[in-house]
């Protein structure tokens, strides 16, 4: 693949076109949002023909490069699924990339290297992570000319970590996100993003309205099984994980928790239940993530993984030598948007089975 990059601007208008042959049968209005030339998150949406009784949102794009899958089952949506939805009595609302940017310039966070699933905490940034500051000689970026030489000093780094914080530690401290240390990894930042002031404006707007009926999924990749797409539910949904396995008979649902999957600070669909609660206009929601696995989940690919976005940072903060630079963008491409049929064909197949479990079984309890 070389250093080609994915093209946000072609997948933007596949959606699009999408979307205009669907308003020969529907009445569907585009809603956009413009951070700066050609980044844009566009908001659809697909008008219920009768009466408005529940909304259902896919979203794309938080994670940028992430957005690409997301983008591709947008479109798989829209061509096969969306007969399927109740669209009588049911509005259907798509983001198609919620941090343009990011997806534009083939990154995970916006042009501030803030990572925006960091960002809906309850207060702007701040929370602490101190085992990151304590070992942050191993995110610290650096150039890199030799990638074989860099790829040796990550390991020798690595143990040294692992040495001080154990195996879990590292886990711990690298996913959880931090706020002190703007050029490193899980950057929640220091003030308000332009992009998650949007977003909770526009969640705080749909929490108003009252419905028998709101789903919102959020589209990502990167962790869990290589072949097995993860439903992620959020620690605030009370409901328990017996309880959606049973509902939606769907293989693998865990909860974002550190025993489960790994703690998150500022979660987007958290933030979305803590509205939900505050409001209470809909009689039932449920927010979740659908999660594509990419490397894999046994130790070696989430240190391969956590290797992939330390290089990755290092390239967009540092200098690194072209040849390094190649490879670094061809991992990290792999890591949220592989390129294996194989992989394409069963995160298609996924998708499906799970957002027809959900919007065919998930109702009042």
């Amino acid at each position: 693949m070389g250093c080609d990059m994915l093209s946000y601007e072609n997948k933007r208008q596949l959606v699009a076109d999408k979307i205009e042959n669907l308003k020969e049968h529907y009445v569907i209005e585009c809603h956009q949002k413009t951070y700066g030339v050609d980044e844009i998150t566009d908001r659809y949406t697909i008008y219920a023909k009768k009466e408005r009784k529940s909304i259902l949102v896919l979203s794309t794009g938080l994670h940028g490069i992430e957005g690409f899958i997301g983008s591709d089952l947008v479109c798989l949506f829209l061509d096969e699924l969306i007969d399927e939805v109740d669209t009588e009595y049911t509005e259907i609302r798509i983001y198609h990339s919620l941090n343009p940017w990011a997806m534009k310039n083939n990154r995970r966070v916006n042009n501030y290297n803030v990572d925006l699933n960091r960002t809906f905490g309850d207060g702007v940034g701040g929370f602490e992570n101190d085992d990151y500051i304590k070992h942050y000689e191993f995110f610290k970026p650096y150039s890199i000319s030799h990638y074989g030489l860099a790829n040796l000093k990550f390991y020798t780094k690595l143990l040294r970590f692992v040495i001080g914080a154990g195996t879990s530690g590292v886990r711990a401290t690298s996913l959880k996100g931090q706020s002190e240390k703007p050029e490193g990894i899980y950057y929640s930042g220091s003030s308000m993003q332009a992009e998650t002031d949007y977003l909770m404006k526009e969640i705080d707007e749909l929490m108003e309205i009252p419905l028998e009926k709101l789903i919102w999924i959020d589209l990502h990749s990167g962790y869990g099984p290589r072949y097995q797409m993860t439903i992620l539910n959020s620690p605030q949904d009370t409901r328990s994980l017996s309880f959606w396995k049973k509902k939606l008979n769907y293989p693998r649902i865990l909860q974002a928790t550190a025993d489960e999957f790994y703690e998150i600070n500022g979660d987007m669909i958290d933030y979305l239940y803590r509205k939900y609660y505050e409001k209470k206009t809909a009689t039932n929601f449920y927010g979740t993530c659908f999660e594509f696995g990419t490397y894999g989940d046994s130790m070696t690919d989430q240190i391969r993984s956590l290797k992939t976005m330390i290089f990755e940072n290092n390239l967009a903060q540092k200098k690194c030598s072209t040849k390094a630079e190649e490879k670094i963008r061809s991992d990290f491409r792999e890591l949220y948007y592989p390129t294996e049929n194989k992989w394409q064909e069963k995160a298609r197949d996924d998708f499906k089975r799970a957002l027809m479990a959900i919007i065919g079984g998930e109702s009042n309890e």
